[in-house]
């Protein structure tokens, strides 16, 4: 099945938006830190404690470095399968032109 160049464009851009709204959605999420002469805000229950901790997945061994791997050779795919054939030109290509 081959596809056309305006298909490989939407769902390239497709996959930009949804990086660019996960990346929003993680900075929102955050805790926010304690900077140096700021007090600490008063906090109840299982709520202040989720904030003082983070992420739940933070805490497993080696998950970050094991997610940037995986996010590296998602983007090399990409990069290969979905971008590769649209810049590819033939042999002949300037010999044409």
């Amino acid at each position: 099945m081959e596809l056309d160049s305006r298909t490989w464009f939407k769902l390239y851009y497709i996959c930009l938006a949804v990086i660019v709204i996960a990346g929003l959605a993680v900075h929102f999420m955050e805790a926010p830190e304690m900077h140096e002469g700021a007090e600490a805000p008063e906090a109840h229950g299982e709520a202040a404690h989720e904030a003082e901790e983070g992420f739940w997945w933070l805490h497993i061994p080696l998950f970050a470095a094991f997610f940037a791997f995986i996010g590296g050779l998602l983007l090399l795919a990409l990069a290969k399968l979905g971008i590769f054939p649209l810049i590819k030109r033939g042999e002949d290509y300037y010999e044409k032109h």
